[in-house]
């Protein structure tokens, strides 16, 4: 298990075209994540894969989008196993490279240093250690990737400079960046043209901008034998010459006559241009709420507030990859890849209902871990233990848990929580019947139906029982809820419990003639436990 991750990566390495193939190894290092022996290298070839993708790209939104993403696998990565220089690096450079496309010359200059740092700390860990011959490419990678950001690095600086006192040099500084951007290839030997969507409009776009850069731009172009010992890239001069003189002669005959009966350009549909100035100024923020909610956000922002807004939602992604726990983050993102296939889980819903699950899935951590004494506290001398719904009960005239039970612990749960103020008990008069849990985010509702059962724990018993009285809560409101079911089977003949990723998953439900799917996250509490010593007598 610790190999196989790597020896995935090195497949997708090899196969990445291949949809077939490239597709079954995805899904394999998926489930590898789950896994506590291989879910930081599993994490980590994810996030080489989405950033093979990105370089591969032929939009900027998908550019874009699969950055975002590989940053947030490199980041889980590096928080969960300590040490890992090599995510951390990937993830600064999926920094520098988007805050390159806005413009952000701090934000590169950030990144570049913490990629130096690690560089540096990395070669510390591994001073005089045995490094298998095969691991030699990605540290090259590593080193490949520093120099392209310091070259970004130079790229901005000299672009936001208001003049240039060493032309020549400024010039040879943009060029090398822009030369890269077509280039390089840190990952795979593949052509692609990922790097190029980003950087090179940002330097085209600076030299419209700024006519005296044009200007020497232009000069450089027409005197090459002035400065051939400088070793100048004629080509490259003359390449982004070109192309800043195509897009300046578009944009001239798109001012001069308005377009009939053509293609729509971005300057004729406001919302395809607001949607590429998202993909490029604010990515983290479009992934995060979705492009309806997020072009109505930025139609009201201007650049330098939408960069503030991106700032925010970026901030906001990496603390919550900060979390380290191996079983909380995979099953929650396996959720929410789940939940977002449903067209309803967007915007408000989206961010209040993943706020509700998050608890819940804690909630059922805590529960599968706490002892008695610290659940429901202690007991004096010579009184009996306090009583424990999760306990096997101990004597013939013991009492036995009830719903009411959980409902209590879950409800007290959340109102502890982020959610306290949100929460509701027992609401009646829906769907003509009495709910246990809801959770309101002002005209938005969510249920949670309390069960408890000691017969059968299996998935199709629980849905086949409880899934239509659960998912019919939801029919006048977002069609989402959750299933909380108490576990009372015996545990005896079991050799122990189930893991907590094993007892929680999403599942949906259609009611005859409905056109709509109904969905419900449904966790598992287990009941009538014994302590794990017990199984050693």
């Amino acid at each position: 298990l610790e190999r196989l991750p790597r020896i995935l990566g090195l497949t997708l390495d090899r196969w990445a075209h291949e949809d077939t193939i490239a597709e079954s190894v995805r899904d394999l290092l998926v489930q590898l994540t789950k896994d506590e022996a291989a879910d930081a290298d599993a994490l980590f070839e994810l996030g080489c894969d989405l950033l093979r993708r990105a370089l591969s790209s032929k939009t900027v939104g998908d550019v874009t989008n699969h950055l975002v993403q590989a940053r947030r696998h490199f980041t889980r990565a590096a928080q969960t196993e300590e040490a890992r220089h090599d995510a951390e690096t990937f993830a600064a450079v999926c920094d520098a490279i988007m805050a390159f496309s806005r413009q952000d010359s701090n934000a590169i200059t950030d990144a570049a240093e913490r990629i130096a740092n690690l560089l540096d700390q990395r070669e510390a860990w591994i001073y005089r250690t045995h490094q298998p011959a095969w691991l030699q490419p990605r540290r090259s990678a590593e080193i490949a990737w520093h120099e392209l950001i310091l070259q970004l690095r130079g790229a901005a600086n000299t672009l936001n400079d208001d003049a240039w006192l060493d032309g020549w040099q400024a010039l040879a500084t943009v060029l090398t960046a822009y030369q890269a951007s077509r280039t390089v290839q840190p990952m795979t030997g593949d052509s692609g043209d990922g790097l190029a969507f980003l950087v090179q409009p940002v330097i085209e776009d600076s030299f419209l901008r700024q006519q005296a850069f044009l200007a020497q731009l232009r000069r450089a172009a027409q005197e090459t034998e002035r400065h051939a010992d400088r070793g100048f890239d004629a080509e490259t001069a003359n390449a982004l010459l070109n192309a800043i003189e195509t897009t300046s002669s578009q944009r001239e005959a798109r001012d001069v006559t308005p377009s009939q009966g053509q293609d729509q350009s971005e300057d004729d549909d406001p919302d395809r241009a607001l949607l590429a100035r998202l993909q490029r100024r604010a990515p983290t923020l479009l992934l995060s709420l979705g492009a309806n909610q997020a072009l109505r956000i930025a139609a009201s922002l201007d650049d330098a507030q939408l960069l503030a807004i991106e700032g925010f939602a970026h901030d906001n992604d990496v603390a919550h990859l900060e979390a380290t726990d191996p079983l909380i983050v995979p099953k929650l993102d396996e959720l929410m890849e789940s939940l977002t296939g449903h067209p309803a889980f967007t915007g408000e819903t989206r961010r209040t209902f993943s706020a509700l699950v998050k608890q819940t899935l804690l909630f059922l951590k805590s529960r599968s871990d706490l002892t008695r004494t610290n659940l429901v506290g202690g007991s004096n001398k010579n009184e009996p233990p306090p009583f424990d719904y999760r306990r096997k009960p101990e004597g013939s005239n013991a009492r036995k848990p009830v719903e009411a039970d959980l409902q209590r612990d879950f409800h007290q749960w959340l109102q502890r929580g982020h959610l306290y103020n949100a929460v509701m008990v027992e609401p009646v008069d829906l769907a003509m019947g009495r709910a246990d849990v809801m959770v309101h985010f002002g005209s938005l509702r969510y249920l949670t139906e309390i069960k408890k059962d000691d017969s059968n724990n299996s998935r199709p018993y629980l849905e086949g029982r409880y899934l239509t009285q659960t998912a019919d809560y939801s029919n006048t409101n977002a069609p989402f809820g959750q299933l909380l079911v108490l576990d009372l089977t015996s545990k005896t003949d079991t050799k122990g419990n189930l893991r907590l990723d094993e007892s929680v998953w999403s599942t949906t439900h259609r009611p005859r003639g409905a056109t709509v799917d109904r969905v419900v996250v449904v966790g598992v509490v287990a009941g009538n436990r014994t302590t794990p010593s017990s199984y050693s007598r």
